[in-house]
Order: structure tokens, then sequence, then C-alpha cells
């Protein structure tokens, strides 16, 4: 597990055709999201072995084994499900307060595309790929950034709106009928959902609302209204899927979060709950605790007063690549990136209601310090599971019955990643 400190912006990070319509723009993005690569990944014979792969693991729960060793480690297998689970459907960035000001950026990388996030002047958010429309250079190279009034290319200077039009081309009025308008960055989709902002590669995905009809509301965390606190990034060496898995139960939470496990035991949980976008559910605070955090015990006020439930947090994964936790007084929520077989980027969140942090006495560090410890621990045990998964040894036996929540997830990775793979054989 590698770090880095950024210091701006107060993120702490850890880590190792046409020129002149929006026609020419869709034809683009068509272009990319349904290029030879893709095509090649159709037609892989990996496919048959897959199947044989997933048989085991599709059985139920009391018959079931994890999933093989080759949905770990081997490079076509991560080729396929970059592009079938990431590179053509929808995938979360993070929240959108991450995005609400005006001059706000992020980049980041979805199935070998560089992308860019922007918040314009109005406060809309705009999603495209992160090349000029001249020569192709990539315009912006930080992961977040604030207060940009412009998009300059560092190559020619061709310079662009936060809402992706070009202003202005050095000396391109020497080019005989070249026009600047109508020229734009080329658009990738994107959504809100519950105070979540979702991406999707593709320039007419399926809507992002029937993709996540099924997902539990969110509404009385007020998840729409809350601002960011806090940002941490950590880069895992670790198959994002391990990441996925391991927050998904708590079958380890004794031995390896003894703080968590004393404010929040481990087998509290309560009924699991599925769906075609999400895994979750909740676990119970012990007694004398009112929250999760280093002292287990929060002054601040609570995000829905009128819960009468307030002793739960809930836990969600929503496909393919966001985690929820739904607390008294906070959310928690953490974007996964996966960057190769073996190694994942992941940004969390901590997010707190505009009330809460007016008040003088504010301070959300023990909510901060407590997830930092359980997210580093938790890292450890993905990387410890990463550096088995080299071996030709390893071959998981069974699911513990408490391991629920990571059998679903698993069979979701599997069923949809054999579905994608079959509709794209289809003649």
């Amino acid at each position: 597990m590698h770090h880095e400190t950024e210091k701006e912006l107060g993120v702490r990070a850890y880590r190792p055709t046409s020129l002149h319509t929006e026609s020419a723009d869709t034809t683009m993005a068509n272009h990319l999201t349904n290029s030879d690569h893709h095509t090649e990944l159709r037609r892989s014979p990996q496919l048959d072995r897959l199947k044989d792969l997933a048989v085991d693991t599709l059985e139920e729960i009391e018959q079931a084994r994890p999933l093989a060793r080759e949905f770990y480690v081997d490079d076509e297998v991560y080729a396929l499900e970059s592009s079938l689970l990431f590179g053509s459907g929808w995938f979360a960035y993070g929240p959108k307060a991450a995005l609400s000001k005006p001059g706000d950026a992020a980049t980041l990388d979805i199935d070998g595309e560089p992308l860019l996030l922007t918040c314009d002047e109005a406060g809309i958010q705009h999603a495209f790929f992160n090349t000029c429309r001249h020569r192709g250079s990539c315009l912006i190279d930080e992961p977040s950034t604030s207060g940009l009034k412009r998009l300059r290319c560092p190559y020619h200077a061709w310079t662009y709106r936060l809402d992706g039009s070009l202003e202005h081309a050095p000396h391109m009025s020497e080019h005989p009928g070249f026009e600047v308008d109508g020229v734009h960055l080329t658009r990738c989709a994107i959504e809100e959902w519950q105070g979540f902002l979702w991406v999707s590669l593709q320039s007419n995905p399926d809507p992002l609302d029937v993709m996540l009809r099924e997902t539990p509301s969110f509404s009385r965390y007020r998840t729409s209204e809350l601002v960011v606190v806090e940002q941490t990034r950590y880069e895992v060496d670790a198959n994002w899927k391990l990441l996925c898995q391991n927050y998904s139960e708590c079958y380890h939470c004794a031995l390896a979060h003894p703080e968590l496990n004393r404010i929040s035991h481990f087998k509290s949980g309560g009924t699991q709950d599925s769906g075609p976008s999400f895994v979750g559910g909740p676990m119970r605070l012990n007694p004398g605790f009112d929250t999760m955090s280093l002292s287990g015990r929060s002054s601040r006020a609570s995000l829905a007063p009128e819960l009468d439930d307030d002793d739960l947090v809930w836990y969600y994964v929503i496909y393919p690549n966001l985690f929820v936790s739904l607390h008294r007084d906070y959310v928690l929520s953490h974007t996964l990136v996966p960057r190769s077989p073996t190694h994942t980027e992941v940004t969390c969140h901590w997010l707190f209601h505009p009330e809460q942090v007016a008040d003088p006495k504010f301070d959300p560090s023990d909510a901060i310090e407590f997830w930092d410890l359980t997210n580093r621990q938790d890292w450890e045990l993905c990387e410890r599971t990463q550096r088995g998964a080299r071996s030709r040894a390893f071959a998981p036996l069974r699911y513990q019955p408490s391991e629920t929540c990571v059998h679903e997830f698993d069979r979701w990775y599997l069923g949809r990643l054999l579905e994608a793979s079959e509709d794209r054989t289809t003649p």
C-alpha cells in the first residue's frame, strides 16, 4: 500500500472527423467505446474458460466456492471486465459535493480512457474524454483541482470553457475554413443519483435510474444535501473485487478491527438485502455507543432526527464500484477505480450536513481517524489475499455462512460478466 500526501484542497492522498458539429462528438465517442480493442475482447476464447470457472461460484452458498484465482491475477480477465463492466456501463465518480464548486475539476482513468470532469460557472457538472481536439494531448493531470476559469491545453494552448466548448485556438485563423464555434471536447454521459455522480463512456447509455431502480433510498440521510469535509485517496495493491468482498462481510472484524468490533459486534448484522444493482445491510451499535468513531460517541446532530433505528449503520455496495455507509450523524463513501489486475485506487469521502459543519463545536476528527484506521486495516488484508492469489495453490474452498453478501457480489459479478460477454458475441 502506497502513501503520498496531497496538500492542495485539504485533500489527503495515499498512494502509490468534422470538428464543428455535435454529431462529430457523438461519432468520436462511439468510436472510442466501440474500437477494435473491444471487438477483439468480445471474441475472446477466454469466455468458455470463464464459464467453466464460474460454475462452482454460481451455486447456492452452501455448495458454492469463492472466485477462482484467474479472476484476481489474469490480464485477459481484467481487460474483459474493464471493457464490459466499466467501459460499457455506468460507474460511480463519487459524491456530487466533491465536484460542486465552479472551477472544480477531476481526472480519472476507466478502461484505459483518460476522463476529465468539471463544474462550470453555473454549477453544472460535465464529463469529457481528457484529450484535446487539436492533436490529443491530455488537458489536466491532477486527480483533483479547484478554482479553474478555463481548460488550457499545455501543448498548443487551445483553450476550452468549463462546459467543454472551445474558446480560443492560437493562430488557427490561418487555417482556411476553421471555426472555433462548434468545437467541443468529446462528451461522456454524467448523471446524479442520490447525491452521487455517475459517468458512462457511452454517448447514449441506458438511463441510470433504470440501472439503480431497485437500490434503497438514502433520502432520510439527506445525501443530496451533504458536503465533503474530508477526502482521502488510497493506492491498494489488490484486485478491486477483493475490496468489494472485504467490505461485504464482517467475519474478519473481531480479529482485524478490534476498535470497530468494540463498538459494533461482528455478529450484530441484520437482514441482508440485494438486488440487480446492490448488496448490503445493517449492523447494530453495541449498547452505550451512538456512532462509529474512536470513542463511539458523538454530540453531532442526527442527519434524520426521526430515525427509529439510529443504532443501525447501513452498508451498501452499489455496483460496480461505490460503497456507501449510512451513519446516524454522517455518511461515508468509497469509490473504487481499478488500475490493473493487482492494483486499485480508492477515494474515501466523509460527508456531513452543512448545519453540522456550521456548529462552532463541530469536530469530525473522531469519525475520520476511526475510518482511516479501519480502511488501512482492510487494505492490508486485501493485499495479503492478493499476494496469496499469486500462488498456484490458491483455491478457496467455501463461504462462511455469514458471507452471504460476498457470495451475492461474486454471483452478480460473474452473471454480469458472462451476460455482457454473451451479448457481445451474439451476431
